[in-house]
């Protein structure tokens, strides 16, 4: 067995060229969409995180948007679980909450606002 490895390392090798070939071929006029549009209402998920006068500064990264609050009793969590939130991690003053696209426009309406 071992003195085959060789051969069907290398047929192994070029059925992979050959397949990333014929997908490049047929990909390559494809217009591949990047993007989707997301209806989200950027006031109601200030509004779940307690106001903006609750916010002391909010972070966008990826899909998350960190933010430090000033009084975590106002966060309403079922709130931003309704508004699309896929995931919430809470601790003292601070929230990480899952938003994926809309996280960065989130965040530069808090900061216009300041």
């Amino acid at each position: 067995m071992n003195e085959y490895l060789p051969y069907i390392l290398a047929g192994l090798a070029l059925t992979i060229v050959v397949v990333w070939f014929i997908l490049a071929r047929y990909l390559k006029g494809k217009k591949i969409q990047t993007s989707r549009k997301v209806n989200i209402d950027v006031e109601k998920i200030i509004t779940a995180l307690g106001g903006k006068g609750n916010i002391v500064s909010a972070k966008a990264t990826n899909s998350r948007l960190s933010v430090v609050l000033e009084d975590d009793q106002k966060l309403k969590i079922e709130d931003l679980k309704q508004l699309g939130a896929s995931g919430i991690v809470q601790t003292t003053n601070k929230v990480t909450v899952i938003l994926g696209q809309v996280s960065q426009l989130v965040a530069e309406e808090i900061d216009n606002d300041r």
